[in-house]
């Protein structure tokens, strides 16, 4: 008899603790969605300081607060909800909008001026000063 309270027993605590567990791994699984989410949201923040609102003079899309910002957004943001890349949305705007929608152009031979002009006209700018000021002038 004693053996059969204790089966009994055993086998009403297993499935009470069945019973119990799921609201626990439900936790779990918010925690991770959490955690996808604020991932989710660091992605879209930096992607969004990248890319400049063509509308603003010099502005993100993160800060600018035009309707064209605000629908380009949208549009970034249904891209990284239906599962895209940052790649894929990269050429999905620049395909649409062309490489001034980002902050940073990409180095190609198209944009090789973009990227050395600062070099070309620092140096130029040392050169004529150092013409006007050096020691050789007289």
């Amino acid at each position: 008899m004693a053996i059969k309270k204790i089966l009994l027993w055993s086998v009403l605590a297993i499935c009470l603790a069945v019973v119990a567990s799921p609201p626990r791994l439900a936790r779990a699984q918010d925690a991770t969605q959490k955690v996808e989410q604020d991932i989710n949201q660091v992605r879209l923040d930096r992607f969004l300081l990248a890319t400049r609102c063509l509308v603003c003079a010099g502005e993100s899309l993160a800060t600018s607060a035009s309707p064209f910002a605000n629908n380009l957004r949208a549009v970034i943001v249904a891209q990284f909800a239906a599962g895209k890349s940052d790649k894929e949305v990269r050429e999905y705007l620049i395909a649409r909008y062309g490489e001034a929608i980002f902050f940073r152009p990409p180095l190609r031979l198209s944009t090789i001026f973009l990227w050395l002009s600062p070099l070309f006209f620092l140096l130029s700018g040392f050169f004529i000063l150092r013409g006007m000021f050096g020691k050789g002038r007289r």
